[in-house]
């Protein structure tokens, strides 16, 4: 097979993604089965989750979620902003009630002008 070990330990070591996922608990919450696959196929910080597909079932290896998990935690302390690094900082500068108020009221009149609302 590989340096890694014969089949029979491959198979072994194996699971599917929904096994994987009930496995894993990460500060208390538990993961799903769609967010394993979005760690295979789009991954965090760059670093992407390998698995293989058997007919039908995609499967995992438990080494190689360990691997990912130690990976993903080594970017991220290493000062990777997950999703948004290297975007800028947008600050939004919040709107008082009063001021968010007269906005829908003129949305709504400009609607109504519109034959819309």
């Amino acid at each position: 097979m590989d340096e890694k070990g014969t089949k029979d330990d491959w198979l072994a070591d194996s699971m599917t993604l929904q096994q994987a996922a009930d496995s894993i608990t990460i500060a208390g919450q538990k993961i799903t089965r769609m967010r394993l696959w979005y760690w295979c196929t789009s991954g965090i910080n760059g670093v992407t989750l390998n698995y293989s597909r058997l007919g039908k079932t995609f499967i995992v290896r438990r080494a190689d979620l360990n691997e990912f998990l130690e990976s993903v935690a080594a970017a991220q302390s290493a000062g990777a902003e997950g999703r948004h690094a290297g975007r800028p900082t947008v600050l939004r500068k919040r709107v008082s009630p009063e001021k968010r108020k007269k906005q829908l009221d003129e949305a709504r009149e400009n609607l109504r002008r519109q034959g819309i609302g």
